[in-house]
């Protein structure tokens, strides 16, 4: 899972038509964006266990994605698959209190099959064609929340909302289906749940008690995969070009709970409002590589990513459920707004990697660098319908995100038939304002294998941590709201197993 470490607002809560607002109570889709553009280490486990550094190195079916050209280097034929094991640990605290959730996750991180060839002439020395899925971003994040809040509640946020709109309580009366018996716009939601009222100065909370104890969960789910379909050649045994035709599958989902019980009410024991958000996209892209031999002990590789162009389209739904006390009568304990659907189009940045490789004498093993640029900033969003709301979305984007470059570096030792690998993986952050986001975050990694003339087996751990926060609702005095301050620690096993052929 690639972690949420911006900061998150719970902007759902402002959806009130296909298009959100770009406000604190909005929704912001250069969130969405990011999300979907930034990816950590992917490949096998050899890849995996040196830090992703391997733009200038061939011969492994991480090459399909991280430079075709890399395919140029192989003599056999190849098979292999890679399963992933992950452990993620999630400590909260809000409001003073503090809470652990632990999750884990078990999945697919590559397959992948090489056919290699036979070179033609005196300058084609092999060449191959590789087919292969990588997942390039597990989403999968679990965390929870609670604590005691003396200043405000969620229902002031309803409340908030619904004196912005400036509305007459029979327009949101109108915006309820009687058919379904579900709202179209989330401030009828909010009226005519009964948690907020309406007098001559506007929309108020109806239950005003205070303290109330709040708590909430976030659970993430899905991963942005990749079949790739690539064909790389070697030249001279000196140069080596490759190109690969990505096609990219999206899916993504994130189940908001946020729960609030008063201790002596007067209209409601509690209530509990849910969000949840489901998203999936398809796009293609295209990379083109090359490796060249500068000397035996030295390999140089350049690789260049295009924009993926993905279209996505999400649906939304939320709900609150309410449970009123014995002395006051609530028709809609449990109600759910009519699901939302949005078409929109996503450009993810482009990327390219620049790397060296050293290799030792006597085949003892060698060591890589690898840097890697991203425009993050040039990232975009459009929707077919609106070229408003498209423009707005992507002028926030360029004042929010900028473009970066990424470090990777690893090594591999070898003894007879063994390899011991490291490495190490520096992503930075792409937001131009400062946040609780770090400014780096750091991932590395260890790996092992044992390879004969008809198998191998690599095994890899990448060890992570993360700092972000998350703010469950906003209010307009921002002494009136707190967010939910995490750190995560993340462990994740990665086994290739293959056979040449």
């Amino acid at each position: 899972m690639e972690y949420r470490i911006a900061i998150l607002v719970f902007g759902f809560l402002g959806f009130t038509n296909a298009y959100a607002q770009l406000s604190p109570a909005g929704h912001f889709y250069g969130e969405d964006a990011y999300r979907f553009s930034r990816h950590r280490t992917f490949g096998t486990s050899r890849a995996l266990g040196m830090g992703g550094a391997f733009v200038s190195l061939g011969g492994d079916a991480s090459n399909v994605v991280n430079n075709p050209a890399g395919l140029g280097f192989y003599n056999k034929s190849e098979f292999s698959i890679s399963p992933v094991f992950k452990n993620t640990n999630v400590n909260s605290k809000y409001l003073g209190t503090s809470s652990t959730l632990s999750s884990a996750t078990t999945s697919i991180g590559q397959a992948s099959v090489i056919f290699n060839s036979p070179g033609q002439g005196t300058r084609k020395k092999r060449s191959s064609f590789g087919l292969s899925y990588t997942k390039l971003a597990d989403y999968a994040n679990d965390y929870s929340y609670e604590g005691q809040n003396n200043k405000k509640s969620l229902t002031d946020y309803f409340a908030e909302r619904n004196n912005d709109r400036n509305v007459d309580p029979k327009v949101l009366e109108s915006e309820f289906d009687l058919n379904s018996g579900k709202p179209t716009s989330a401030n009828s939601l909010y009226y005519n749940s009964y948690l907020i009222d309406f007098d001559k100065l506007g929309y108020y909370v109806k239950e005003e008690y205070l303290p109330v104890s709040q708590s909430g969960r976030i659970t993430e789910s899905g991963n942005l995969g990749q079949f790739n379909i690539s064909y790389g050649v070697n030249y001279d045994d000196i140069t080596y070009f490759g190109a690969s035709l990505g096609i990219q599958s999206l899916n993504y989902s994130v189940l908001n709970t946020h729960n609030e019980s008063y201790k002596v009410p007067e209209f409601f024991n509690s209530f509990s409002y849910y969000d949840n958000l489901i998203v999936r996209g398809g796009g293609l892209n295209l990379t083109l590589g090359t490796i060249i031999k500068a000397t035996e002990s030295l390999r140089l590789g350049l690789n260049v990513v295009t924009p993926t162009v993905l279209s996505v389209k999400e649906t939304f739904v939320s709900g609150i459920n309410t449970k009123p006390t014995a002395t006051y009568t609530n028709n809609n304990t449990s109600l759910e707004m009519v699901p939302n659907d949005f078409d929109y189009r996503v450009t993810s940045p482009l990327k390219a990697s620049a790397g060296i490789s050293a290799f030792l004498p006597k085949k003892l093993g060698f060591v890589s660098f690898e840097s890697e640029y991203v425009a993050f900033g040039k990232m975009k969003i459009k929707d077919k319908l609106s070229d408003v709301w498209s423009t707005e979305q992507n002028r926030e984007i360029g004042k929010v995100y900028k473009d970066v470059v990424n470090f990777k570096l690893g090594s591999e030792f070898r003894i007879s038939n063994y390899r011991i690998r490291g490495g190490a993986n520096f992503q930075k952050s792409a937001l131009k304002i400062p946040s609780l986001e770090e400014k780096w975050q750091k991932l590395y990694s260890v790996g092992a294998g044992y390879r004969n003339s008809k198998v191998f087996v690599d095994l890899s751990m990448t060890f992570s941590k993360a700092t972000f926060a998350y703010t469950p609702y906003v209010l307009n005095d921002v002494s009136d709201y707190s967010s939910v301050l995490s750190n995560s620690k993340q462990n994740m096993l990665s086994i290739s197993v293959g056979s040449f052929f």
